[in-house]
């Protein structure tokens, strides 16, 4: 028995330097599964918390932390119809 423990011990100091990496979660997916929402309640929902609560405090947030502002604004009014060209 006493082999046995110190054998044990042994591999336990021997793997203490490997690491053990995540493996991905197996799953299935029917093929009918609908990968966009579109109950009426939930996009109300979803659009409320995003527009009503989470845009806003994030814009106020934005400009109270990092007060960006662009300089030479004037020059880009010059380029306003040209974004398509760019593309």
């Amino acid at each position: 028995m006493e082999r046995y423990k110190e054998q044990d011990e042994l591999e336990k100091i021997e793997n203490e330097h490997i690491i053990n990496l995540w493996q991905p979660l197996e799953f299935k997916i029917d093929k009918e599964y609908e990968y966009i929402v579109k109950n009426k309640i939930f996009m109300f929902f979803s659009n409320l918390l995003y527009y009503g609560i989470a845009f806003p405090v994030l814009k106020i947030l934005n400009k109270l932390v990092y007060d960006l502002k662009i300089e030479g604004k004037e020059n880009l009014k010059k380029f306003k119809n040209w974004c398509y060209k760019c593309i």
